[in-house]
């Protein structure tokens, strides 16, 4: 199905540019598992400041809607009854504390944060990652998996079964939003495709 589209925004009050695909509800029942595929590529204007971040998020399909256009992604409260899964080149997303990491975030903030080794993977380099993010229902919450893999290198495992305690796979939707202070930084997502595996009602 297309997305919705979010037009171009700007914050006032902290100057950021906001943009964001949003697509319609992935399965229309609780799931066991989702995985996300896509190919990023960010382009920061300036490498010695190099504000952008890209954010996948799983929405609640009762707090947000089945489709249309959706919250603001970098905002905490877009993420009520959600999960946002932040590729983050630089500190940008919320009082993230490193740059060139991958941000866990809910409605209360920060869950978690892993720093990417740049040796391993540059998120800001110029040149297309690929990630694949999996979430999968367990008891009590559900674990994360990022895994990267850049342009013509090797797969690692940036986040590993990351335990996100009290969340639930729901009916949802997937969101993508890119953010950056300067208007020209280069953010492209390609090639995606989730994989929604069914689930059962969630005590």
């Amino acid at each position: 199905p297309r997305p919705a589209a979010a037009p171009n925004q700007r914050n006032g009050a902290s100057g950021y540019q906001d943009n964001a695909a949003f697509f319609p509800v992935t399965q229309d029942g609780p799931l066991s598992s989702i995985t996300i595929d896509l190919d990023m590529t960010a382009t920061p204007a300036r490498q010695t400041n190099r504000n952008s971040s890209i954010v996948v998020a799983l929405l609640d399909a009762n707090t947000w809607g089945s489709s249309g256009v959706g919250p603001d992604l970098f905002t905490n409260a877009a993420l009520t009854n959600s999960l946002g899964i932040a590729l983050d080149v630089n500190n940008n997303y919320g009082g993230d504390g490193s740059s060139n990491h991958i941000a866990i975030r809910g409605s209360g903030g920060l869950i978690s944060q892993q720093f990417v080794t740049p040796a391993n993977t540059d998120l800001g380099s110029g040149t297309p990652v690929h990630a694949t993010i999996t979430v999968t229902q367990v008891d009590g919450g559900a674990n994360v998996t990022v895994v990267l893999t850049p342009q013509g290198g090797t797969a690692f495992t940036a986040v590993s079964n990351l335990f996100v305690a009290g969340y639930e796979l729901n009916v949802l939707r997937v969101a993508i939003g890119g953010q950056s202070y300067y208007s020209s930084t280069a953010q492209t997502i390609d090639n995606i495709a989730t994989q929604a595996v069914a689930g059962t009602e969630h005590a």
